[in-house]
């Protein structure tokens, strides 16, 4: 009895730590896209010191807000992917009132931040941070695909390309 209880301790241990390892390499992989992104957007909006100390910290309270909202959209995705076929009519229209619900937050949180953005940049570098945002989506992308087709590695190209 002693030793099945130890081996299901240990088992648990161990389980424990290769998930705790998974979630700290899921971490640091999201710590180097955002340090790409950063150095990709530094690049492609050429920003004045003066520029980038006003719109760091709008940009990184923007960025926490709408990752926090896509966290949220992807646990009700989630439940869509795995219990879409067994859900009841009543569960259904809940849970896509819910993720239309979040679609409407997230844009408004774009329209908040769109004027933010415009009180610490030039419009100019507005509509190209928009620019530059999707070009890294884009070529994150397609790195994350095997880099296949144009513009291998988001790391090198420049928005001028």
């Amino acid at each position: 009895m002693k030793t099945i209880f130890s081996t299901i301790l240990i088992c648990l241990f161990c389980f424990s730590f290769v998930l705790a390892q998974e979630n700290d390499n899921h971490g640091k992989k999201k710590d180097l896209i955002n340090a790409q992104k950063i150095a990709f957007i530094t690049k492609n909006l050429d920003l004045t010191p003066e520029e980038a100390q006003s719109f760091w910290p709008v940009f990184n309270e923007y960025q926490k807000k709408a990752e926090e909202l896509f966290d949220e959209k992807r646990k009700y995705m989630k439940k869509v992917k795995v219990d879409s076929d067994g859900l009841s009519e009543k569960e259904s229209e809940e849970l896509s009132d819910k993720i239309i619900e979040i679609d409407l937050t997230e844009a408004k949180l774009r329209k908040d931040y769109h004027i933010k953005f415009k009180k610490v940049l030039p419009k100019v570098k507005v509509l190209k941070l928009y620019k530059t945002e999707h070009l890294f989506k884009r070529q994150l992308l397609n790195d994350m695909r095997g880099g296949k087709g144009k513009g291998h590695g988001y790391r090198y190209h420049n928005e001028s390309e």
